[in-house]
């Protein structure tokens, strides 16, 4: 180490470096699958030989150079756990509270952009701690003046676990369910039969509390939900345990780099899917297993245990396109599942690649990538898709107005996943909604049950969404239309206008809130 020389480097030129290395590689792949086609058709074995041997040479070469590329991105944890430890020592003090911190990381590494979107994430955890859980020495009884807080990084396989642990006054699970009934967020049935920890699990429900009192530190414990989808976009998943008057303990387990991903690709509704493989247990045919019929929906028999089995497509809010033979075993912190799906690509190293804020809104889409051969996949977040799957049960529908009801909102776009996302976020919010995979089937619609809002995509094949509008407006000249879109031009926006567009909104600065109130205020508006 004395030996080593040291240089200062931009990141953002290791950044670029990184994406340069990354595209040749795709472009290699590209290239080498071509190549590979062509042999085959060829059916020269003799004379293509030393070329493959080559492509497998350069291949192995490429992949060294990228991961060392790539690994120039690692950066230590542990100099982010002792500020945030410095952080919470200045806020207990200012609450007059004795803290004891630990920081133990053991030179763990993170990928820069993993440890960046855990920053928001650990010093919420590190202030809720401070603030909801230490007592102040008066009140630790038994326990001791002096409070401990510890922060600890420790690497398992790919993974990082990154704990906060606290010896507080803990949670009360009942204390949970009474707070998650109260706010609507699961019914007062369901949530006393939830089990202990699937009763915890709620406290990451968006806004749930269960204190009385508004803290000007951590609140009333809002922001919990924004821990998990923070930690959970990074393709992570986040635990907490307690026990009551003695401790909690919140556990984050974060690949160490998510731009490099290993992953089983399925075909799903409408695109390719991939599900990271530190998550998949097993790949089975469910002719070879036994099958089930249970309470709730199919069961699958796999080895001794009895998972819940259900369609991938179905979680991800389509029918399914025919048979599913085959079913993915999928374990996450919350249990087992299993999945059918109607073919599988394969296990395949993917480059993720964020995908746009109206994909990633319900949190089920993480990323996307592409195949050697060209083909769009994207890469779903587990956690997710595990409470989609288990939560549909429990969780009480979101209250809606008797006039909501009876409001049609129709979602017009080409994209198949796009329009199920829309339609999904409306129908959330209480709305009714219809959906039309372009302009004909838009008019069809409006012309069968007119809607009371129309959320209308520009770019269609056939007939564009100014078409679509300039026609409606020949019948329909107070029907709310908004357009949903990727043009950002202000000539597009005035076209808009002209032609009686309500509203505009452009699909890359997409926040759900914004889309919500948008159709609400047109819905239900004094006009309507």
């Amino acid at each position: 180490a004395a030996r080593d020389r040291w240089i200062q480097v931009s990141a953002r030129r290791i950044d670029e470096l990184c994406e340069r290395v990354t595209e040749l590689a795709g472009e290699y792949r590209a290239l080498s699958f071509r190549f590979l086609a062509e042999v085959q058709r060829a059916r020269d074995e003799a004379r293509s030989r030393p070329l493959l041997e080559s492509f497998d040479r350069c291949r192995a070469q490429l992949d060294d150079v990228s991961g060392a590329a790539w690994g120039l991105r690692l950066v230590p944890v542990e100099p982010l756990l002792h500020e945030l430890a410095q952080h919470a020592r200045e806020l207990a003090q200012a609450q007059g509270k004795r803290v004891r911190f630990v920081v133990s990381a053991g030179g763990a590494q993170l990928e820069r952009r993993v440890l960046d979107g855990l920053e928001e994430p650990l010093l919420h955890l590190v202030r809720n701690a401070v603030d909801h859980g230490l007592e102040r020495p008066a009140d630790r009884g038994a326990k001791g003046d002096e409070a401990r807080l510890a922060l600890e990084a420790e690497v398992e396989g790919p993974h990082l676990v990154l704990t906060v642990t606290d010896d507080g006054r803990g949670i009360v699970a009942d204390d949970v369910r009474r707070a998650a009934a109260a706010r609507g967020v699961v019914t007062a049935q369901a949530a006393a039969a939830l089990s202990h920890a699937l009763a915890l699990d709620l406290i990451f429900a968006h806004g749930l509390s269960t204190r009385t009192e508004v803290s000007d530190v951590s609140g009333r414990g809002v922001g919990l939900d924004v821990v998990r989808s923070a930690v959970e976009a990074l393709g992570g998943a986040v635990t907490v345990t307690t026990e009551p008057g003695r401790s909690t303990r919140f556990e984050l387990v974060v690949p160490a780099t998510v731009t490099h991903e290993q992953a089983l690709v399925v075909q799903g509704p409408a695109a390719l899917y991939a599900l990271p493989t530190r998550f998949v247990r097993a790949v089975v045919r469910l002719a070879e297993l036994s099958v089930e019929t249970v309470a709730g929906g199919r069961a699958l028999r796999w080895g001794d245990e009895v998972l819940p089995l259900r369609s991938l497509a179905a979680v991800l809010g389509a029918a399914p396109a025919g048979e599913e033979p085959w079913a993915l075993v999928v374990e996450e912190q919350r249990g087992r599942w299993a999945f059918s799906v109607p073919a599988i690509v394969g296990e395949v190293g993917l480059v993720r690649q964020p995908v746009d804020q109206l994909a990633a809104a319900g949190g089920l889409i993480g990323a996307s990538a592409t195949l050697d051969d060209g083909r769009l996949v994207l890469v779903l977040t587990v956690p997710v898709v595990v409470r989609r799957a288990e939560g549909v049960a429990v969780m009480a529908p979101r209250p809606a107005t008797a006039a909501l009801a009876r409001r049609l909102v129709l979602v017009v776009d080409d994209s198949p996943i796009v329009r199920d996302l829309v339609a999904e976020l409306l129908a959330g919010a209480g709305f009714e909604t219809a959906t039309a995979d372009g302009g004909a089937a838009a008019l069809a619609a409006v012309a069968g049950r007119p809607p009371s809002a129309v959320l209308l995509d520009v770019d269609m094949p056939g007939m564009d969404g100014f078409e679509v509008l300039r026609r409606i407006r020949e019948h329909e000249a107070r029907l709310p239309v908004i357009m949903l879109t990727t043009r950002a031009s202000a000539a597009d926006r005035r076209q808009a206008v002209a032609l009686g567009a309500n509203a505009y909104l452009v699909k890359s600065d997409f926040q759900e809130t914004q889309l919500v109130d948008t159709v609400r205020q047109f819905v239900e508006g004094p006009d309507r």
